[in-house]
């Protein structure tokens, strides 16, 4: 019996130290933090797993506008190159702005794959440069 009381004692004891509980200033902070971090969360949208792998890889046409050259490059996911999909645009400087693409795997994405596409972009490209991603797009010959 006193081996009982010991042991409650002690984690009784424990428990009241627990320094990792959190304050009443942290857990009126604690809403606007998590907030934050969803708002964060939703704007650098994680990206798919096979741009980080194998690929095929396809030149596209330079894109020109004005006395700016881009060299468009397409690139896909293996065995789905129709659902999941990547255009990037390399300047003359080296800087890359790419829009990767979803298409959603159903029946009317055969014919009309832009009506089910899912857009995202990489390298915080302007309005302009997301238009000449979609161009670089329109060559793809099943794009419609």
């Amino acid at each position: 019996m006193k081996k009982l009381l010991l042991a409650t004692s002690v984690v009784l004891l424990l428990a009241g130290c627990n320094d990792k509980a959190p304050e009443a200033q942290q857990k009126q902070a604690e809403p606007a933090a998590t907030q934050t971090v969803a708002a964060e969360k939703t704007q650098a949208q994680k990206l798919p797993e096979w741009i980080s792998g194998d690929k095929v890889t396809a030149p596209l046409n330079n894109i020109v506008v004005g006395d700016e050259s881009y060299k468009a490059m397409s690139y896909c996911k293996p065995h789905n190159c129709a659902g999941d999909l990547m255009i990037t645009l390399t300047g003359k400087d080296k800087k890359e702005y790419s829009m990767v693409v979803h298409v959603k795997d159903t029946d009317g994405a055969i014919t009309k794959p832009s009506e089910y596409a899912t857009y995202q972009y990489i390298g915080n490209p302007s309005d302009d440069m997301k238009g000449l991603l979609q161009q670089a797009l329109l060559q793809n010959p099943n794009w419609k």
